[in-house]
């Protein structure tokens, strides 16, 4: 992109997440020096053409009066705002998981943005559904990368039922991540157990650190269905991952509140076929080549999904998810971004 001026990018919070590395790296590549380090949002030691807010959360402090929090945000804005700069904010949710009384940043954040990212068709509708204020401004629809090459792949189906002593005619049911409240796990349990009744031949990984309640669900669980499921409650190692995924078959989720879903994105970069419910931008993300949609939070229903998915052609729907994935290349995911803090810069 040799017609391109270089821009100053403050990219913030980082977080512990491929997503935030990769979008760094696709934006530097697309002609950007990008900082983020979030002690120059309230001290910014030079001038940026964009700040790219992605997770509000960070302004949260939950020692502080919220609204005080509000002002002191609103001041800091403003200030960018006041030296030229532009803001963008990445809405990968739309409101905090844990924190739904004190949902004061969100608003602002939106308010005194100059361009919001949704990363689904889907996103603008809801977006706008749930605060109407934002139909007024520039939103566009930059997926969500792939997760493929993040993470070691390299061994086969066989090879991590091996690892994992799992037999080859089992049917393999995936379900990872830290282990939230809002992820609403203990509905797939009872599916599970439900599911059970018609189809033994049929297993469940879970994968996480559970908070104390979902602890205690998991053991609970387990000592009723010690055989057809096998419970990992720890951080996996990166180069482990692989044996999990590998050895599954389809991967299932029941959020009762989301929006977007890396989640969903990562099984897929596996090439994972999906089970989840039919809410927030999930139907964009699960076409039915690739996966399975029921009704949030219907524990027959999602029995019922488990049964017609594993009787399904689960391999031809993992190379269409791996297939739809290396689609959502972080090269042009970072032009595709770079173009639009360029027609944000644009405008008066």
């Amino acid at each position: 992109m040799p017609n391109q001026s270089k821009l100053n990018v403050l990219l913030i919070p980082p977080v512990n997440n491929p997503f935030f590395a990769k979008l760094k790296d696709a934006l530097t590549n697309s002609n950007c020096n990008v900082c983020t380090n979030t002690t120059e949002f309230e001290q910014p030691t030079k001038h940026y053409d964009i700040l790219h807010i992605q997770f509000p959360e960070f302004l949260y402090d939950p020692r502080a009066n919220q609204r005080k929090v509000l002002a002191e945000t609103k001041k800091q804005l403003n200030n960018f705002k006041s030296a030229g700069t532009k803001i963008i904010w990445t809405a990968h949710n739309l409101r905090p998981h844990e924190q739904k009384d004190k949902n004061l940043v969100y608003p602002a954040i939106i308010e005194e943005s100059h361009g919001i990212i949704v990363q689904a068709e889907l996103g603008k509708k809801l977006l706008i559904d749930e605060y109407p204020f934002a139909e007024n401004k520039i939103i566009i629809i930059i997926p969500h990368g792939n997760y493929i090459g993040v993470y070691p792949d390299n061994i086969t189906k066989i090879q991590a039922r091996d690892k994992l002593k799992i037999e080859a005619e089992e049917k393999v049911l995936l379900n990872f991540g830290l282990q939230r409240n809002y992820k609403n796990n203990y509905l797939i349990y009872k599916a599970f157990k439900k599911t059970l009744k018609s189809k033994n031949n049929i297993r469940l990984l879970i994968l996480g650190q559970p908070f104390t309640i979902q602890r205690k669900v998991f053991f609970l669980y387990l000592k009723y269905l010690q055989k057809q499921v096998t419970v990992v409650p720890s951080y996996i190692p990166d180069d482990e991952l692989q044996i999990y995924f590998n050895a599954a078959d389809i991967a299932v989720f029941a959020y009762k509140n989301i929006f977007m879903s890396g989640s969903v994105i990562l099984a897929e970069s596996f090439g994972l076929p999906i089970i989840a419910p039919k809410t927030g931008c999930l139907p964009d993300l699960v076409p039915d080549s690739v996966g399975f949609l029921y009704n949030q939070g219907d524990t027959k229903h999602l029995s019922n999904t488990i049964l017609k998915a594993i009787n399904s052609n689960l391999n031809e729907m993992s190379k269409n998810a791996k297939k739809m994935q290396l689609r959502m290349d972080w090269n042009h995911i970072g032009e595709m971004t770079r173009k639009f803090y360029d027609s944000i810069l644009s405008t008066a």
